[in-house]
């Protein structure tokens, strides 16, 4: 694309990584590097912190790409009643830093409802900027049920019924939204996007090795079920030894998980914990899974499924939020959410079966629907009608 024709958009994100958490809201990093690829993209995130007494402003820069970072401090006790006006000065500061230095956006990028989205419809309201919107919280659905208050609810309606569009990241989420009286005339599902480039199938395994399953998660046992997991994997172990389960991530969970598999006897005999893995590391222990398990109890469209699927690797997953959309028995195994034997019966099916998989024909799908061009280009398509106003 010429560069005269690319727009600026600025990325508001409620989530992204931090210095703190470097995997904290990747998913949007990824997007906003997708529409990247067809304009110019800046991304404003704050993040409220207690253990500093003076602002800090961070800045990377790329060509069509730039991130400012802004560190306010907040207070606790009876002076938080102060921090929303402090997250409306971070913003309004990091926002005039963006306006040294770049001209005005040509479309706002919502990032997760609502703080950042009333930011939005202010900047729309004063400077005639359209917004639009991406969803990812899945705090929407039944199985979550957190999406409450009165005033909260009433803004938000607002913010997505004025959006030019909004783009949660499955049909199951905007069905949750749409449940909650959350309307726009301009839903439009982009799902996550996943670097098929970087994520691909390594060599050809040999027959004879132990299958194996890999967990990629936050490590939370709310949402993501380890436990489940691990009962099930001890149910199946009593039946057979010729598989593995590597569990990787790290979260406020983990150390509860590893005390468990400790106790089932399971921990660095069928289960490894591997802690956070990235980059080469990861890909290497993707390329070596021949499944990818899941077993959340509530979920929209997990990234690492899509990463599994451009290592042209089937999922077994229990069914929640939009996976069902994409994983069916092409690409995987679907369970009831919370039922431990029919996860060990798919666990079981999968050690049978995973030959049958075409693994070049689930990269392929990834490659077709996930890829940073396919996705930046989508985007791309809904920056334009918000400026055009269709």
């Amino acid at each position: 694309m010429e560069k005269s024709s690319r727009k600026h958009i600025l990325f508001l994100a409620r989530w992204y990584p931090h210095r703190y958490d470097p995997m904290f809201g990747l998913f949007v990093e990824r997007h906003a590097r997708a529409a990247a690829l067809y304009n110019d993209v800046s991304v404003i995130y704050v993040h409220a912190d207690t253990s500093i007494g003076e602002p800090v402003f961070e800045e990377h820069h790329e060509e069509h790409f730039r991130e400012i970072k802004y560190y306010y401090p907040v207070k606790r006790g009876w002076q938080r009643v102060l921090n929303p006006l402090r997250f409306l000065n971070a913003v309004s500061k990091a926002y005039q830093k963006l306006l040294r230095t770049n001209p005005q956006p040509d479309v706002l990028h919502v990032n997760i409802l609502t703080r950042m989205g009333l930011v939005a419809w202010w900047l729309k309201k004063r400077n005639g900027i359209p917004y639009v919107i991406t969803e990812h919280w899945s705090r929407y659905q039944p199985q979550h049920n957190n999406f409450k208050g009165f005033f909260r609810k009433w803004l938000t309606r607002i913010v997505v019924k004025e959006a030019s569009a909004v783009s949660p990241v499955s049909l199951d989420l905007q069905k949750a939204m749409e449940s909650h009286d959350l309307r726009n005339e301009h839903y439009t599902v982009i799902p996550n996007v996943v670097d098929v480039d970087f994520f691909h199938p390594g060599k050809e395994k040999k027959g004879t090795e132990k299958t194996v399953f890999i967990h990629l998660s936050c490590m939370e046992e709310r949402s993501k079920n380890m436990s489940g997991i691990l009962n099930a994997v001890k149910a199946l172990s009593t039946k057979r030894d010729d598989f593995l389960v590597y569990m990787v991530g790290e979260g406020i969970d983990l150390e509860a998980s590893i005390r468990s598999a400790e106790e089932m006897g399971l921990k660095d005999k069928v289960v490894f914990f591997t802690g956070l893995k990235e980059g080469e590391q990861l890909l290497k222990l993707m390329q070596r899974a021949d499944a990818m398990l899941l077993f959340s109890r509530y979920e929209n469209l997990p990234v690492v499924i899509l990463e599994a699927f451009a290592c042209g690797m089937p999922v077994i997953s229990s069914d929640v939020g939009g996976i069902s959309e994409h994983v069916n028995n092409e690409r995987g195994i679907l369970v009831k959410p919370l039922d431990e034997q029919a996860l060990t019966e798919a666990m079981g099916e999968m050690i049978e079966s995973k030959d049958d998989y075409n693994s070049k024909s689930i990269r392929q799908y990834a490659t077709a629907r996930f890829s940073m061009e396919v996705i930046g280009k989508q985007f791309d398509k809904i920056y334009s009608e918000a400026i055009s106003g269709k």
